[in-house]
């Protein structure tokens, strides 16, 4: 009797296992076809996916290609995850211009008309406006200007 228990809890834990895994490969399955379609929301959340290495292998050059697309888009937490990476050489060469760009812009960034959008509030917008503050004081004036030129001249530029 303990032995048919132990078969039939053994195997309702390989179901709900595989139903799970049946719907994390079906949600990233979608994530994927809206990313592909242009949706910058997918897109970032995607690259989050192959920062991380959830449901995928870590892939930062694949996360920073996603975080591009979707920050080129205007989507505010694309353009700041882009300027982590440029921070951080994540999939990409460490450039001050670059990320003082991305993280000005997401400072600045209406994404779907609404100012600051759940997850980028008041204290990564402090944080951010401080690495601003510390990346100006080791750039150079021109690299400033550049950086300050690129921002006020982006345009987004929707895939859809």
């Amino acid at each position: 009797m303990k032995t048919k228990l132990v078969i039939v809890a053994f195997l309702l834990v390989v179901v709900s296992l595989a139903s799970l895994m049946y719907v994390r490969e079906h949600r990233f399955s979608v994530l994927r076809a809206k990313a592909d379609a242009g949706d910058a929301e997918s897109q970032f959340h995607l690259g989050v996916c192959f920062q991380r290495g959830e449901g995928v292998e870590t892939n930062p050059v694949e996360a920073a290609r996603l975080y591009r697309r979707s920050a080129e888009q205007g989507y505010i937490h694309g353009q700041y995850r882009l300027g982590r990476c440029y921070e951080d050489g994540l999939g990409v060469e460490q450039d001050a211009v670059q990320e003082y760009k991305w993280f000005s812009l997401s400072l600045v960034a209406k994404d779907h008309d609404r100012p600051l959008p759940l997850g980028l509030g008041r204290m990564q917008t402090a944080a951010i406006e401080t690495t601003l503050l510390r990346l100006e004081s080791k750039m150079t004036p021109e690299q400033i200007a550049e950086a300050k030129r690129q921002s006020a001249e982006f345009k987004p530029k929707p895939e859809k």
